[in-house]
């Protein structure tokens, strides 16, 4: 058993191809990880700015019942997005 293991199993150029192939996965997995951490990060940057944009309208003298779902959905999603970042990798 222990020579089929050796000879058969554990032939370099076996070993060497699935080294290449398991670290050209792992990049992948991590560029993919990265990715979607940004669009998280982005979606982030423009929920904010919609909330900030919605308070102006509200000081500037938009009645704030107008605006108050749109309000509530924008901070329900920054509250979820700010969720999801703290797990993302």
């Amino acid at each position: 058993m222990l020579h089929a293991l050796e000879h058969h199993l554990m032939d370099e150029e076996a070993v060497r191809i699935f080294c290449e192939e398991y670290t050209a996965e792992r990049n992948r997995l991590q560029a993919r990880a990265e990715a979607g951490r940004a669009d998280l990060e982005k979606e982030l940057r423009n929920v904010t700015t919609s909330h900030k944009k919605l308070a102006n309208a509200i000081l500037a003298g938009i009645p704030a019942e107008e605006v108050k779902e749109q309000m509530l959905d924008l901070s329900a999603r920054r509250k979820e997005l700010d969720r999801l970042l703290a797990t993302a990798p």
